[in-house]
């Protein structure tokens, strides 16, 4: 092994358009190409972010497995890969993949470090069983909370190193805004503030709430528009309730979208109202988008937002604080505006994804040296 190259292989379930799968493209992206040149496994074949993982000049090797399922053959193509690739660190995302990268070990990877991110906090009993009994293959965890040390924990024999690594994202350019145009194309007539959410319709995202919040929320400037964009199990759901209260005209669901950092820069606020987070991208990218940002108080959100000065921060399952905070910022004015600007600020001082990824390079170089001497399974501040 050369002692100045690490060879980083990635596996993860799919590429679609999610968190996990977004970090891995800014990866690509802003790797250290000389030292830690880095290859992506994609159990599942199709994801939008393939092509531009690959257009950044990372091989992406898609494995064609159904989602939730894995046949032996291709599990025997990912060992063919894994040994054809050689790598000095292969890196695991999520649950699945994590699990997949701890089974290599036992086949063909026995000389590389098994890293595994994770990208939440919470995972139910079967899970933690499983990674349990495969700690032993596990050199090193990433995660992007400080609280990982309580929540995940594995009981296997040999302790090994957490590295808590915090959540960046690309930053790029100041976006231009398009208010008036996105209104004309969308349809909305309304004058007053335009908010919005991002995210999977689902339980966790707690749009039931978001919608009894927004019903309750006396008519500012004309009246508020709330722009939810998401697909997900909820939506008849979110439908019916739109309906029942009235908002039909105030509330749209728009579906997945390949434009919603346009529509983060043309709207007023960001809200989020979910009732458990681990570290929600969508807030870092709406902090880029220079919006004022309404949460609940959920994973690592009140770490990223400063309550009263980037966003307003309520308890979770509470509609009735929720649309009293939006009531609020949509009175502030200017004020709203310098909340905003304070977020984007925030976010170029400690969420620049270029940070990120050195701290990550530095943890893939310590395993490597440190390999038999991991210690104990204390958090280690990447920061």
């Amino acid at each position: 092994m050369d002692p100045g190259r690490v060879k980083v292989l990635h596996i993860i379930s799919g590429l679609g358009v999610g968190g996990a799968e977004r970090l891995l493209l800014w990866a690509a992206k802003y790797h250290d190409r000389d030292k830690y040149p880095i290859g992506v496994v994609s159990m599942m074949s199709g994801g939008e972010l393939a092509t531009e993982i690959r257009d950044s000049g990372v091989p992406v090797v898609e494995l064609g497995q159904a989602k939730g399922r894995l046949t032996p053959a291709g599990f025997r193509n990912l060992l063919s890969t894994v040994a054809s690739v050689r790598p000095e660190v292969i890196q695991g995302h999520m649950f699945h993949s994590n699990l997949l990268t701890r089974l290599t070990k036992l086949f063909v990877s026995k000389d590389s470090r098994v890293i595994n991110t994770v990208h939440i906090e919470w995972e139910p009993f079967r899970r933690k069983i499983a990674y349990a009994l495969t700690a032993p293959l596990v050199d090193g965890t990433v995660t992007f909370s400080p609280d990982a040390g309580k929540v995940f924990t594995e009981t296997g024999p040999v302790g090994r190193p957490i590295r808590y690594i915090p959540y960046g994202i690309e930053v790029g350019p100041r976006a231009k805004k398009d208010r008036e145009g996105l209104r004309t194309r969308l349809g909305i007539d309304l004058p007053g503030p335009m908010w919005i959410t991002v995210g999977r319709l689902s339980r966790q995202k707690a749009y039931p709430d978001l919608i009894e919040a927004f019903a309750m929320i006396k008519p500012v400037q004309g009246g508020p528009t709330l722009l939810i964009v998401g697909e997900g199990e909820d939506k008849p759901i979110l439908e019916k309730l739109i309906q029942e209260k009235g908002l039909l005209h105030r509330v749209r669901l728009l579906g997945v979208r390949h434009d919603v950092p346009d529509l983060l820069a043309a709207s007023d606020a960001f809200v989020l109202s979910s009732h458990w987070e681990g570290n929600p991208l969508v807030v870092l990218e709406a902090m880029r988008a220079s919006l004022p940002i309404v949460t609940t108080r959920v994973g690592m959100v009140p770490t990223m937002t400063v309550d009263g000065k980037t966003a307003f921060v309520v308890e979770p399952n509470r509609p009735d604080l929720l649309a009293s905070a939006m009531e609020k910022l949509m009175t502030l004015g200017h004020q709203a505006r310098t909340m905003g600007e304070a977020g984007r600020e925030r976010l170029e001082r400690y969420y620049d994804f270029r940070s990120m990824q050195k701290e990550l390079e530095l943890f893939y170089s310590e395993l490597i040296r440190d390999h038999g001497n991991a210690g104990s399974e204390e958090i280690v501040d990447g920061v």
